[in-house]
């Protein structure tokens, strides 16, 4: 990447979550169904993993004040060194067999993610040239899902030799050597790094709430399609990898399904320069379009090849639609308030997090995994007509051509 593309900053915060994802890629794939094996149901699983985004949800709107105050590098480190309590916490759920251990490990991964996403969100918003801000976070994730990538492949092999606690111990080591990279990061400058009234948490929640009643129609529908989104991700990362285990009892089948559904986050920098030449409203109603039929087709009986072939395409279009909300929301408000946006656009990603997993699980169990496929698509296909329309008022964009998808010579990786 050209250095007037990106600046230093933010590169060094996109090598640092690269090497915290290479800790987590040995293992994360299997941890539906580690969480299942102590669970027994998928409305229980479901419910522990929801802890995660209980204690998410609880912070996140002091973090989005806790950006605006001060530098959100700090919020990055704040997160870099909880992340070994995480790991060592699914080591005790599998040495003990008791899932308390597990509740305990999610619930500190809820803190420790939302200080890692607020602060480098923030931190890109600040730093980036407007017109890089969706090629800047397409190459955060390609740069840090190579690595999850290539970690998840070399899990393949690790997992005959040592079982999901132990691979979970690795969380630990590369959470801090990602620190040095965290800390080499320049000092970036709050919106209220000034200010001196004291802070409560109370006040944290009524600044959050505030900030969603003066959002306005496009803001709001983009928070619903996150509502969505959100939840296919759920499906896909967990659900989905339980129910091929439970039909193939292959562990490293589970991790193949799940490192090809990650693959399209490699090419998030070329979805990022992708998005931002083309209008965006309606690359989401063509992506909601595109997500209508292949949800539609996974509620018909497929195998083993064809599922992993959904997934792949399903992490495609939620990762290009994932760039396209963070760009749209960057646009829609005022500089002042990206840490707010973050805040409350993440307590959005919480609460669809939170209700997923219970509310999917026990839906899997009622009617099964077509049925839920069929509803999904029937939501995905509004959202496309929606966007679709909301595109056409803002004037039809330019042709789309294949060599949009290639970057220009300065920005080689």
């Amino acid at each position: 990447m050209s250095r007037r593309s990106l600046p230093s900053g933010v590169r060094s915060l996109a090598l640092a979550r690269t090497v915290r994802y290479i800790g987590w890629g040995f293992s994360e794939s299997l941890i539906p169904v580690f969480i299942m094996s102590l669970a027994g149901s998928y409305a229980a699983a479901g419910l522990v993993r929801a802890t995660y985004d209980v204690t998410l949800l609880l912070a996140l709107p002091l973090l989005g004040l806790l950006a605006e105050r001060y530098p959100a590098k700090w919020l990055v480190v704040a997160g870099l060194l909880l992340y070994p309590f995480v790991g060592f916490s699914y080591f005790l759920a599998g040495a003990t067999g008791l899932l308390a251990f597990i509740v305990i490990a999610r619930a500190i991964n809820g803190v420790s993610w939302g200080l890692d996403a607020t602060g480098i969100d923030t931190y890109f918003r600040r730093l980036t040239p407007v017109g890089s801000i969706a090629s800047a976070f397409g190459f955060l994730d390609m740069l840090s899902e190579l690595g999850w990538i290539a970690a998840a492949l070399a899990g393949i092999w690790l997992v005959r030799f040592f079982t999901v606690p132990e691979l979970l111990l690795l969380v630990i080591p590369f959470s801090l050597l990602a620190l040095p990279f965290a800390l080499r990061a320049r000092r970036d400058h709050p919106s209220m790094g000034n200010a001196k009234r004291a802070m409560t948490l109370r006040s944290a929640y009524r600044h959050a709430l505030a900030e969603w009643e003066s959002w306005h129609g496009e803001l709001r529908l983009l928070a619903f399609l996150l509502l969505f989104s959100e939840a296919i991700t759920v499906l896909i990362d967990f659900f989905v990898p339980i129910d091929i285990y439970e039909k193939s009892a292959s562990l490293a089948l589970v991790i193949v399904f799940t490192v090809v559904s990650a693959l399209p986050f490699i090419f998030g920098y070329l979805l990022g320069k992708f998005a931002d030449r083309h209008d965006k409203p309606r690359l989401v109603a063509l992506a909601c379009g595109a997500m209508a039929l292949i949800l539609l087709a996974l509620s018909l009986p497929l195998p083993y090849l064809l599922v992993v072939l959904a997934g792949l395409l399903l992490g495609t279009l939620l990762e290009l639609i994932t760039i396209l909300e963070r760009s749209i929301a960057t646009e829609l408000v005022p500089a002042t308030h990206f840490g707010r946006l973050d805040s409350v656009f993440s307590i959005v990603t919480g609460i669809s997090d939170l209700a997923a997993p219970p509310l999917l699980g026990a839906l899997l169990m009622l009617i099964g995994l077509p049925a839920l496929a069929a509803i999904l698509a029937a939501i995905a296909l509004a959202f496309a007509f929606v966007f679709l329309s909301r595109g056409r008022r803002r004037g039809r964009p330019r042709g789309i051509s294949l060599t949009d998808l290639i970057p220009p010579p300065e920005h080689k990786v």
